[in-house]
């Protein structure tokens, strides 16, 4: 057994000693010896994310098995991965890390995983524990959402905070629900020492799966904590699997079988036709008939404002379009905290950077056009936008008309706070904190098989917000949509006179033809408003 680097070992016990009644005297417990050389160290000391605010918001629809559609693929995999261990089988993946945006359905899937695929009644009806599988599920979601406090099932636990003190807790937790009797002054290493003795007992009698639910935003502090006394020690016994989520890349592993040998999943929005599935299922309980019923009458608009995303096509079927928009916003942005000595609003200074943005990544979903957020882009988006917002309440909520628009432009041509250039760094610094925009590459074309599949490489607004966002703006902003429309076919059409980049025609003529659209859509509403009146 390798000694843990003795950067680690003063790392860890300056984290603990003020937590644990015995000092570190002993040599860590590490069974399979990795330390943690393989961080790089400008990674090794990234700061955990800022506790959020939960929002009172509720899910509309709890949990349920039956009404769990789509990811049949990474379902069967998984599957036949845990029926191969149970045969004494080979298995090449033990580790599989699920990506996805908030709201694209993680929670749910490791939650179908643990209380319906895996259970197992046994004489006694205790889940999990007298099947082949004995699956432990752990929320790493400190601040979690309303719609993870739900009904905490058997072998279901909750971190209450991601550092040494919350991983101290997690260990006694798990060791009481397990039966493992450590005295009260045991230290960290003895504790997950026996825990895991009393896992490998399991895995002679079946398969233990750990499910560890929004692991990714932890800092790599906490993770390497995580690793060396629990996730290694488990991953190195026979007949163990383990299964993780978050949004963005997963946390940077030392053991070979959480990093190399890992098999990586991302969830994907539902196409219209599992959104479809989806309310067609929840139509058939008596429960949520209503709530599928609403969902199919308006199905298209619901696919456009939520971009696919389940929890967010969820709230727009139970509140309506216009209310659960806000809803679903509200819901997302809760995660900001405005500052108590601050007079200006955080929660809404960002919403109008988002409000923004929107439509500088693709605002609808079925837009085949992608594009990262580049500077000048955005320079250009904020100060349109914040030309609009300043001028009075009325010029966001007129409709106008091409010729009304391209006075406005000119204009805007000769606003002398278009020139101040906004701290794009600390805009950026912002969002991020709070996982709204992020750094990706992502690859266009994917779903046309016999076109060239093309990456593009940028910002990227967080797609679940990023749609209802724009739609919002679209329905209760109708001048600014016109207009940051108007301001993007101008702006692209003038990079594609300078480049040979076809992607500048393509997104000028898309803004151009939603400017033609809206004003097609407002001449409508105004000759039936007429009429009305006649």
């Amino acid at each position: 057994m390798c000694a843990v680097p003795s950067n680690r070992i003063e790392l860890i016990n300056e984290q603990i000693s003020s937590i644990s009644r015995q000092p570190f005297t002993q040599r860590p417990f590490q069974p399979n010896g990795h330390g943690r050389d393989a961080i790089p160290k400008g990674r090794r000391n990234m700061p955990a994310l800022k506790t959020m605010t939960p929002n009172k918001s509720e899910l509309p629809v709890q949990f349920d098995p039956a009404l769990f559609v789509n990811r049949d693929d990474v379902i069967q995999e998984i599957q036949e991965a845990i029926e191969k261990l149970q045969g004494d089988q080979t298995v090449k993946y033990r580790t599989i890390r699920i990506s996805g945006e908030r709201g694209v359905g993680k929670t749910w899937l490791l939650m179908k995983l643990h209380r319906d695929i895996f259970v197992e009644e046994g004489e006694e009806g205790e889940e999990g524990e007298e099947g082949d599988v004995f699956s432990i599920f752990i929320d790493f979601d400190v601040a979690a959402q309303e719609e993870k406090r739900q009904e905490q099932h058997k072998w279901e636990f909750r971190l209450t905070s991601l550092d040494a003190e919350g991983f101290l807790e997690l260990l006694k937790s798990l060791s009481q629900a397990l039966g493992v009797f450590v005295p009260e002054e045991t230290s960290i290493q003895e504790q997950a020492y026996w825990l895991v003795e009393k896992i490998k007992q399991r895995t002679e009698e079946q398969v233990v799966v750990l499910l560890l639910d929004d692991l990714f935003a932890a800092s790599l502090d906490f993770v390497s904590l995580l690793e060396d006394y629990l996730l290694s020690p488990v991953i190195s016994l026979p007949d163990t699997f383990i299964i993780m989520t978050g949004r963005g890349d997963a946390p940077l592993f030392s053991n070979y079988h959480l990093n190399n040998l890992a098999k990586t999943y991302r969830l994907r929005p539902f196409p219209p036709i599992e959104l479809a599935n989806l309310f067609k299922e929840l139509k058939g309980q008596t429960e949520y008939k209503k709530l599928g019923e609403n969902g199919l009458n308006q199905l298209e608009s619901i696919y456009r404002a939520s971009g696919g995303y389940p929890r967010t096509a969820l709230i727009l079927a139970r509140d309506g379009l216009g209310q659960g928009v806000e809803n679903a916003i509200d819901f997302i942005l809760a995660v900001i905290s405005n500052d108590k000595d601050k007079k200006e609003d955080k929660r809404q200074k960002i919403r109008s950077h988002l409000e923004a943005w929107a439509l500088l990544n693709r605002w609808d979903p079925t837009l085949s056009i992608e594009w990262g957020i580049r500077d000048s882009d955005a320079l250009e988006f904020l100060n349109a936008h914040a030309f609009l917002e300043k001028r009075d309440e009325e010029a966001v909520k007129s409709q106008y008309n091409e010729e009304s628009l391209k006075t406005l432009y000119e204009e805007y041509q000769t606003w002398d706070k278009r020139y101040q250039k906004p701290d794009l760094r600390e805009f950026r610094k912002e969002l991020q904190e709070f996982q709204l925009i992020r750094w990706e590459t992502r690859t266009i074309n994917q779903e046309q098989q016999n076109e060239q599949k093309e990456e593009v490489r940028g910002w990227f607004t967080d797609d679940a917000v990023r749609y209802p966002v724009a739609y919002s703006v679209e329905i209760t902003k109708p001048g600014l949509w016109q207009w940051l429309h108007y301001v993007g076919w101008r702006l692209f059409d003038s990079w594609a006179k300078r480049s040979s980049d076809k992607r500048f025609e393509q997104l000028a003529e898309a803004h151009h033809r939603e400017v033609l659209r809206s004003q097609k859509s407002a001449k409508h509403e105004n000759t039936r408003a007429n009429k009305h009146i006649a």
